[in-house]
């Protein structure tokens, strides 16, 4: 590449950071906010046979708020600050996991919430941001570089074993979902996975012969929709999808959302959503999701394989991943999980992770991004310089004599 197609490409890299990142941070702000709103209308449509249909559809605008400023705020503390505090951060989330197993609150058979008497808090979904950074950092160290797998795997144990025991089998394979993309981002070989099979395989029959109702919803899987009556759930899912049709059913006239939907608030919103909605306003939630995915890639640019990278790409995906895995349950496409529609889902807890998650991948960009201009200037700075080419053609002419 020629010296002025070089200062071409730094003068583009340099618009596109100072033009792009705001206008992306806007799409990120804009699309956290809509989709929260839909949230809270699909909420109250759950409720509105109840006797306080506002109630829970209220709470959650206030979360969704108090959500909006979290991401603003986090996206303006500077990456750098995440970085040295990550061990501290994760140090913190690590023992309100652990704290759970001795005060926690049982609720739907799991111990996985503190209970402050106003409002309840899930440490598992709080730790999300910052059980990404903990890996992207340990991914991005120069003694860890030849060790990739050991030491995520070992990082990743250590982190879903207290969440193991709540039992969260859901979170569990989301924070599975998180170690396997920063693994892969941070350039780790896939034949290191294989390792990962038997264990997985091992850890999964401990628990289908330990847990009675994990076994109840992979056998109510498998054993199909025609008439079972184990398969119950997902033929909720089913006919909820299929009462919404293209344009949905009125507001507030829903009858499997309001009667027969099994937790349409949360584990069953998409379900619940499109039948509301119908399939024109379903369609926009995945489009919201996959948007996601690729801002994060597309601000990354530049800097794909520093820990701002691949925190932003692993974030934005994670988001993506986690509301494709609630849509394929829905769907019928996956057993019951237990994981919540992103933004959409009824609880304070996946709102304010989800914004914190958000805001922190708009600061890395911000970072990253600055750190790549330095980087592309230092580069031009210290090229030579060969704009007099005739004089270095004579002198050379006059050693060949």
């Amino acid at each position: 590449m020629s010296q002025s197609e070089s200062k071409a490409s730094s003068c583009f890299t340099k618009l596109s950071i100072n033009v792009g990142i705001p206008s992306f941070a806007l799409a990120i702000y804009t699309t956290f906010f809509l989709m929260g709103l839909w949230g809270c209308l699909l909420i109250y449509n759950v409720y509105a046979y109840s006797e306080s249909p506002f109630h829970f559809a209220g709470r959650q605008l206030i979360w969704l708020i108090l959500g909006l400023a979290v991401a603003v705020v986090s996206a303006g503390i500077p990456f750098k600050w995440y970085e040295d505090h990550a061990a501290v951060l994760a140090l913190a989330a690590y023992t309100a996991l652990l704290l759970l197993i001795p005060f926690g609150t049982n609720l739907n058979g799991m111990r996985g919430w503190f209970n402050f008497k106003y409002c309840m808090a899930q440490p598992s979904e709080l730790a999300k941001p910052v059980f990404i950074l903990s890996l992207c950092a340990i991914a991005t160290r120069r003694k860890f570089l030849g060790h990739l797998f050991p030491a995520l795997s070992t990082a990743v144990a250590l982190w879903i074993t207290p969440i193991v025991f709540q039992p969260d089998f859901g979170t569990t394979l989301l924070y599975l979902c998180g170690f396997l993309l920063v693994y892969l981002l941070a350039g780790g070989e896939l034949t290191s996975l294989l390792f990962l099979l038997p264990v997985l395989a091992i850890a999964g029959c401990v628990v289908y012969f330990n847990e009675p109702y994990v076994a109840f919803r992979i056998d109510s899987f498998f054993s199909g929709a025609g008439g079972s009556s184990s398969n119950w759930q997902s033929q909720q899912f089913l006919r909820a999808i299929s009462g919404g049709g293209i344009s949905g059913s009125d507001w507030g006239n829903s009858i499997w959302s309001n009667n027969y939907l099994p937790l349409a608030h949360s584990d069953s919103s998409f379900a619940a959503l499109t039948e509301i909605v119908g399939f024109v306003g379903a369609a926009p939630v995945i489009l919201g999701y996959c948007a996601i995915a690729y801002v994060g890639f597309r601000i990354s640019r530049g800097f794909e394989q520093s820990i701002q990278g691949i925190f932003i790409q692993a974030v934005a995906t994670l988001t993506a991943v986690q509301g494709l895995l609630h849509i394929s349950v829905n769907v019928g496409l996956l057993p019951p999980t237990g994981v919540t529609l992103p933004m959409l889902s009824y609880g304070g807890s996946s709102l304010v992770s989800t914004a914190l998650c958000l805001g922190m991948m708009l600061s890395a960009a911000k970072y990253g991004a600055a750190a790549s201009r330095e980087k592309s200037n230092h580069i031009l700075e210290t090229k030579p310089n060969n704009s007099n080419p005739q004089k270095d053609h004579g002198q050379g002419k006059g050693v060949s004599k």
